[in-house]
């Protein structure tokens, strides 16, 4: 689906997403485990975490914990840990990932 802005929507009308400055709608942050993003919500963050499994663990735990914790500050307080294990690299990647995430301390909820 090709996008423009505005966005052509049913019944003629025209519209696109618009985010009042410094207002974050976000209340989780979403891991994408399994190679890349399979639906796309306005309300999560996401992280790619498709390639934790292959890294050291001190890498991993810095390039997530930056990431975690700026996207915290945002928020204004604590987002909730979701994780998508669909993708092209398969499931069993996908499950080498979370067992990494949640070595690291993260307790996520598996959402499609």
């Amino acid at each position: 689906m090709p996008f423009a802005d505005p966005q052509d929507v049913d019944h003629g009308v025209k519209g696109h997403m618009v985010r009042p400055h410094d207002v974050h709608l976000a209340n989780k942050i979403c891991f994408t485990l399994g190679g890349g993003e399979k639906k796309y919500n306005l309300g999560q963050y996401l992280l790619s975490a498709d390639w934790v499994h292959k890294a050291n663990k001190k890498l991993v735990t810095q390039v997530i914990m930056q990431q975690v914790e700026f996207l915290q500050t945002l928020s204004n307080g604590k987002l909730k840990f979701v994780c998508q294990m669909g993708g092209v690299l398969g499931e069993q990647v996908a499950a080498k990932n979370k067992a990494v995430l949640e070595g690291l301390g993260f307790e996520m909820e598996e959402v499609e």
